[in-house]
């Protein structure tokens, strides 16, 4: 067989293992459905940009609250041409596919086709990669973006089309400014062929893209961060404290990927590793200071971000010009693969069940609330995506993604005093006018949103107490009468 054919067979079998993958998670779970509640707030933006203006969210916008403007940009597009639920799907579907499809080639530039099958399948099923790829969010554009920085500029002269990209990841997630900035300082420093006219692609691109963005929302960078850090508040905690978080995050992480971590460790042997270890220091650095507990959320996500260098460093390690470093890292390589194997049925089972749990418990509670409550009642949440799409009833998101005055009061109180404030949540709800409130009961149970507002007066009763024990909750709230 000839390295062409076989060359050929891989990338097929490539494409054809993540069809297969998108089509059954689509027949388990449910097209449409998704495991966590944020990617239902792209579809809300999505629809508010078609309406052209905010649809639900009380002094809001349909930008407020997008981390990632070209993936919603993108998803306006094909909501244009299909209904939006398919086009969310498929926004999806293409991201993934980019992202292995990088992986491969990332891994083909030093070894051969099988190797970097193996290397690329192995990622697409440690941890809870899949998890990632298929939340509704930009998660996976954004790991698809970073895998083909890795592609262009690990070669003697960069291609145009990487410069363009370089120049749009800070819109496809803010972290990515960073790799922006050391890929720019590795660029004047090697100075490739054809350096100055590649930096030129990435500025314009870069500027066109932030002129369009200020010019339909009149921002460029995402408040998604800054509001979940005045809520959590966690920036301002201890040195001690923000650490424990950091580390943890960090370890736990590290424990869902298994030996495939170890690929971060072989990074070394790449010549891009100083982008590799500048961004990673940068990034975790940037969440301990500001959001370290962010490292725990949504099993991991944000620090999947970081999976490529794994992927790049496997990739160097297994080409090294060392026999005995090879060798080591194929034993490394074989525990990699074993791990997952014996792993990767138990987290897709549970990705699938998380997904059909949260997404029908949250479809039953948005449902009661269309039925049953006035629609000029302000109801107040804290996920803020699904509620969104159905009813007419005005929102105020307590967290402040979707709601700017609320990020406003935590970033007053909430961090300010550096703890839980119940007069904050009385101040979001009596500011809206809320007369319910819908919660999860793990929200209310560490949050204790419920009692925040009786201890500032509040009356609070179970609304939807017909529903049972379920995982969304309806409240019923009355404010305090006034002195």
């Amino acid at each position: 067989m000839t390295e062409t054919t076989l060359e050929r067979l891989a990338m097929s079998g490539l494409a054809l293992l993540v069809v297969a993958v998108l089509v059954v998670a689509a027949a388990l779970i449910g097209m449409g459905n998704y495991a966590m509640d944020d990617a239902y707030i792209v579809e809300h933006s999505v629809k508010g940009i078609l309406a052209g203006a905010e649809t639900r969210f009380i002094g809001s916008t349909p930008w407020q609250g997008v981390t990632s403007p070209l993936y919603v940009g993108a998803l306006w597009l094909l909501a244009l041409i299909l209904p939006i639920d398919i086009a969310h799907w498929l926004m999806g579907g293409l991201s993934a596919f980019a992202l292995v499809l990088g992986w491969y080639v990332l891994s083909r530039r030093s070894v051969g086709p099988v190797v970097a099958v193996v290397v690329a399948v192995v990622a697409l099923f440690s941890g809870m990669t899949i998890y990632q790829i298929g939340n509704g969010l930009e998660t996976a554009m954004a790991m698809a973006a970073l895998t083909w920085i890795l592609v262009a500029f690990d070669r003697r002269k960069p291609p145009i089309w990487g410069y363009g990209l370089l120049g749009s990841l800070l819109f496809i997630r803010p972290e990515l400014a960073a790799v922006q900035g050391l890929i720019a300082l590795f660029v004047l420093a090697k100075r490739p062929s054809g350096w100055q006219a590649g930096l030129v692609v990435a500025v314009g691109t870069l500027a066109v893209m932030g002129a369009s963005l200020f010019a339909v929302s009149g921002g460029v960078v995402a408040n998604t961060v800054s509001a979940k850090t005045y809520f959590f508040a966690e920036g301002c905690q201890p040195a001690a404290a923000r650490a424990y978080l950091a580390a943890g995050g960090v370890a736990g992480f590290l424990g869902t990927v298994g030996a495939f971590g170890f690929g971060f460790a072989l990074v070394v042997a790449s010549r891009l590793r100083s982008i590799a270890a500048g961004f990673i220091f940068v990034f975790l650095l940037a969440y301990f200071f500001r959001f370290p507990g962010a490292l725990w959320h949504n099993e991991f996500r944000y620090l999947y971000l970081l999976l490529p260098f794994a992927v790049l460093g496997w990739s160097s390690a297994l080409a090294h010009q060392n026999a005995t470093f090879r060798r080591v890292t194929a034993v490394i390589g074989l525990m990699a693969v074993t791990h997952v194997v014996m792993t990767a049925g138990t987290r897709l089972s549970a990705y699938v069940d998380e997904a059909r749990t949260v997404s029908k418990e949250n479809l039953s509670a948005s449902l009661w609330v269309a039925q049953n409550v006035a629609p000029d009642d302000v109801v107040m949440v804290h996920d803020a995506g699904l509620i969104s799409l159905h009813g007419r009833q005005p929102l105020v998101d307590l967290v402040g993604l979707k709601s700017p005055s609320s990020a406003k009061v935590h970033h007053d109180m909430t961090y300010a005093q550096c703890r839980r404030v119940p007069q904050a949540i009385s101040e979001i709800a009596g500011r809206a006018g809320a007369g319910y409130m819908i919660v999860t009961r793990d929200w209310n149970r560490i949050f204790r949103l419920t009692e925040a507002l009786e201890a500032t007066g509040w009356t609070v009763e179970r609304a939807d107490g017909e529903r049972g024990d379920t995982l969304y909750q309806v409240y019923r709230i009355d404010q305090p009468a006034s002195e």
